[in-house]
């Protein structure tokens, strides 16, 4: 969505907040293959999701399924991505994340060491996941 509104010029966004984004869903860069396993979100799962989410694999190539892959990534706003430690998705955010670093745009990273994907659905009982929703505010409360 950021890259289509930079694109189109309205509305204008002030930040972007991702948390532990999919950003390629090609499954098939460098990044992709950790925690594939017996963990919350199994290779198994997501891929069963992607597919609900973009039936058609070639269709997933396509910057608005994977931003990742889209050709430029400048003049978007300010990211905070929150990625959990033990998440097969935390790998290709972290090269999105980095990515954006490269062609410009102010990123920040904030690592969740020892939590799975979803985790910030449990602020009532981990406490990282209540750090983390704090940490969202204070990106939300900066930019509003």
């Amino acid at each position: 969505m950021a890259l289509a509104l930079r694109d189109e010029g309205q509305p204008k966004l002030r930040a972007q907040i991702l948390l532990y984004p999919a950003v390629d869903l090609t499954l098939s860069g460098p990044y992709y293959g950790r925690f594939t396993k017996d963990l919350l979100l199994t290779e198994d799962a997501l891929r069963t999701f992607i597919a609900y989410y973009v039936p058609h694999a070639e269709q997933r190539k396509d910057w608005r399924a994977s931003p990742l892959l889209a050709s430029s990534l400048q003049g978007l706003p300010p990211l905070l991505v929150l990625l959990a430690g033990f998440d097969p998705l935390g790998p290709q955010g972290e090269v999105y994340a980095e990515r954006l670093k490269k062609e410009g745009v102010m990123t920040t990273v904030k690592h969740y060491p020892g939590q799975m994907h979803g985790f910030v659905s449990h602020a009532k009982v981990l406490t990282k996941a209540y750090n983390a929703i704090k940490d969202v505010a204070a990106v939300l409360k900066a930019n509003h």
